[in-house]
């Protein structure tokens, strides 16, 4: 499972540096709370 999510995080990292060089920094923040919201939902699970 933690495979998995290191997996996952390096992918979002990937479209994370898409999101800011194309300056939209609004969906990147919000991109952002939503997944640490399911992550942490993830941990509790």
């Amino acid at each position: 499972m933690y495979s998995l999510l290191f997996n996952k995080l390096t992918i979002d990292k990937r479209l994370n540096f898409r999101f800011i060089s194309n300056g939209n920094l609004t969906v990147y923040f919000i991109y952002y709370l939503a997944y640490l919201h399911l992550a942490f939902i993830n941990l509790i699970l």
